[in-house]
């Protein structure tokens, strides 16, 4: 007799266990459904050059769904674009804590963290984005740039040595990677800028630069005397 109560008390329990379950499971998808929502609305008033607007409403969508990670990163974005580098740098780091896998997010927290001159940071999180994705092209650009600042000239060339057997690099790369070791560095024939762009205003500017002055050498010109001997 007992042993019938008692699988009668194991019943019921379990039916209340699973409805609390599905009441949880509903609870959670209508957060994230309102969630969407405030999303939706932020991404339209950003489109209209609303930002005030669309920041409140990506601070409701976050208040609705904190494991939500898209308002984290477009807000972190819209901060960014503000030069607001600190409440960029907030949100991009609540955006990994939400989402470990998320390659965007651990990208965008080491830009910030560069922008700001963090480089010890900066490097930790384009390591982890690294983790994720370690033959991406931009993440291996990033991450020389920070050993640039750094110093870290063999893991500099390490980055750009593996970036450039991809296939990636530009400009700026390139240089770097030719600074460094002190030699000449063939530029592939595709980033080379074109006649039209030698010409342009922004290379003669660019010649002003050390950058620049590369940029010119890569294409066989001989660099303007009176621009030559500037810094």
């Amino acid at each position: 007799m007992f042993e019938k109560k008692d699988r009668k008390l194991a019943t019921i329990l379990t039916v209340f266990f699973l409805f609390g379950l599905l009441m949880m499971a509903g609870s959670v998808q209508a957060d994230l459904n309102k969630a969407k929502e405030h999303f939706n609305t932020a991404v339209k008033a950003k489109q209209d050059g609303n930002v005030e607007g669309a920041i409140i409403a990506y601070k409701a969508a976050i208040n609705e769904e904190p494991s939500y990670v898209d308002p984290y990163m477009n807000l972190g974005a819209v901060y960014f674009e503000s030069k607001d580098y600190e409440n960029a740098l907030d949100m991009f780091r609540k955006a990994t804590d939400a989402d470990k896998t998320n390659v965007g997010a651990f990208s965008s927290l080491g830009r910030v963290e560069f922008k700001l001159k963090k480089y010890a940071e900066a490097e930790a999180a384009f390591m982890s984005a690294l983790g994720l994705e370690p033959t991406n092209d931009e993440l291996l650009k990033d991450i020389g740039k920070v050993y640039y600042y750094k110093r870290n000239y063999t893991e500099l060339i390490g980055a750009l040595t593996k970036c450039h057997e991809n296939g990636g690099g530009d400009y700026l790369t390139y240089f770097m990677r030719a600074k460094v070791t002190r030699n000449r560095v063939r530029v592939p024939r595709l980033l080379r800028p074109s006649k039209s762009q030698l010409n342009s205003k922004a290379i003669i500017i660019t010649l002003s630069s050390r950058w620049g002055r590369f940029i010119w050498r890569s294409r066989n010109i001989r660099v303007p005397p009176v621009l030559s001997n500037q810094p």
